[in-house]
This record gives C-alpha cells, sequence and structure tokens, in this order.
C-alpha cells in the first residue's frame, strides 16, 4: 500500500513537472507571437520567427514549427540577411531530423552550411556539420558521419571551445563503435573522458565510462567491462542520475549472468 501511494506521488510530481515546463515555453511562444506583431520587416521579425520556429519544435509541434521557420526563410531571402536564412534552414533540418525525413533534413542543412561558408560564419558551419553527422549515423552511414564529425572537431579545435571537443570525442567514438574499429573508439572514448574529468562533466564521466564498458564488453573483455560499468554506476549514484544508475546495473546483472553461465557450461564440459 505505500508502495503503490509513493508511485502515485512521484507519478504526479513528474506530471506537474512536465505541465509546468510546457506552460513556461507557452509563456515564452505567447510573449514571442506578441512581440512579433510590433515588429518591423526587418531582422528582429527574421530572428523572432527563427526562435518561434525552434521553441514549437521543442514542444513537438512541428507543423507550427515549419511555418515559421519557412516564413522566417522567406523574408531573410527577402531583405537579403542570409545569416537569418542559414539558422531557418538549420532550423527547418532540425524539425526534419527528428521526423526522420532525413533526405529533407540534409537538404536544409546543406543548404544552411552554403550560406555559413560565404558569410564565414563558423559557429553556424560547426551547427550544420553536426547536425549532418547526426543524420548520416541515423541512416547508419558512418564513414560518413565520422567525416562530419571531424569537421566540426576541427572548428572547436581553433576555438579551444572544450565543450564542443569533448562533444566531438564522444561523437567519434561511438562511430567508430558502430564500425567495430574497437581500438579508435577506445582511442576517443578515454580522449572525451578525460576531458570530461578535467571540465568537471559528471554526467560525462559517466556516459564515457558506460560507452567504455560496452565498447570493452564487445570485444569480450568482461573484467575490464565490468569495471567501467562500475564507475559508471558510482559516478551515477553521486549525481543522483536514475536513468544512468538503471542502465549500469542492468548492464553490471546482464554481464555477471552470463559469466556465471559461462563458467557454468565451462565446468560441465569438464565433466
Amino acid at each position: 500500500m505505500k508502495k503503490t501511494a509513493f508511485l502515485l506521488i512521484v507519478m504526479n510530481l513528474f506530471n506537474f513537472l512536465v505541465f509546468a515546463q510546457v506552460q513556461h515555453r507557452q509563456t515564452q511562444i505567447d510573449s514571442l507571437l506578441l512581440q512579433l506583431s510590433k515588429v518591423e520587416e526587418d531582422t528582429n521579425k527574421v530572428n523572432t520567427l527563427n526562435i518561434l520556429c525552434h521553441e514549437y519544435e521543442i514542444i513537438g509541434d512541428s507543423a507550427k514549427g515549419l511555418n515559421f521557420g519557412n516564413q522566417s526563410l522567406l523574408l531573410a531571402t527577402k531583405i537579403n540577411f542570409p545569416k537569418g536564412q542559414a539558422k531557418a534552414y538549420n532550423n527547418i533540418g532540425n524539425i526534419y531530423l527528428h521526423q526522420r525525413d532525413y533526405s529533407k533534413a540534409l537538404e536544409n542543412y546543406f543548404e544552411s552550411l552554403k550560406l555559413n561558408e560565404v558569410i564565414i560564419d563558423k559557429n553556424g558551419m560547426v551547427k550544420n556539420y553536426n547536425r549532418i553527422a547526426d543524420v548520416y549515423e541515423s541512416q547508419k552511414n558512418y564513414l560518413k558521419a565520422l567525416e562530419y564529425n571531424f569537421k566540426s572537431l576541427k572548428i572547436y579545435e581553433e576555438f579551444g571551445n572544450k565543450q564542443g571537443i569533448n562533444y566531438d570525442y564522444k561523437s567519434i567514438g561511438i562511430n567508430y563503435r558502430h564500425l567495430k574499429n574497437y581500438p579508435k573508439a577506445l582511442e576517443y572514448y578515454n580522449k572525451s573522458l578525460k576531458l570530461a574529468e578535467e571540465l568537471g562533466n559528471k554526467r560525462g564521466m559517466a556516459s564515457d565510462n558506460m560507452g567504455i564498458g560496452e565498447i570493452y564488453t564487445l570485444k569480450e573483455n568482461y573484467p575490464k567491462a565490468l569495471e567501467y560499468y562500475n564507475k559508471s554506476l558510482k559516478i551515477n549514484e553521486e549525481i543522483g542520475n536514475k536513468q544512468g544508475i538503471k542502465e549500469a546495473k542492468q548492464s553490471i546483472d546482464l554481464l555477471n549472468t552470463f559469466q556465471d553461465t559461462s563458467k557454468m557450461v565451462e565446468e560441465l564440459n569438464k565433466h
């Protein structure tokens, strides 16, 4: 009875938090719509339309997001505002990516990239590179994903942006893992882990330890896999990441069960 009551409290709290977040977003949207009605047909209106596109994307209203994204693109083109055009194309690409319409996502990302290259907006370019890599990874075209991961990494290194470098190290590690190039995957996961430690990014540290554990599992080095799963579990417990705790425990349990089963079969084969 107590357990049921506790679960109901947790569910109600979760629903309240979701509702509060949606309400907060809706308040922002209402404010932007009011602002939109007052601005001239200039760069400010393009920027407002782009923000609205992004906000509607976040709350999952793709139709309205695309509507405002396309309005922004038309106006930015009309007033010759390439930075606004690039942003609009990127926002529209994001919506198509979430809809898993990868061809349209790539089409918009590449249009955005062309404009960002012309105006030499490297911040815009790096966003394009990462999103293009995401699309190619989703399409299981891991070599192309890596190509754009490395393009992004180069710019982040030029800027000295350690958070961006950290993100790309992990992305590169993931794509090498997909390609079953485990030495390279470990190399970049370890780079990501080292940088996450330097930055004090405990959530990143937990994720990297988990990823390294998965690679050692694939390499059938189970003691090393358990070592990293346990490191991930410990960090997730420290930061109270319930999903991370659950995933780490599941991996540890599965690996222990597998090892126990393997040992049992090995013993049975001796007789």
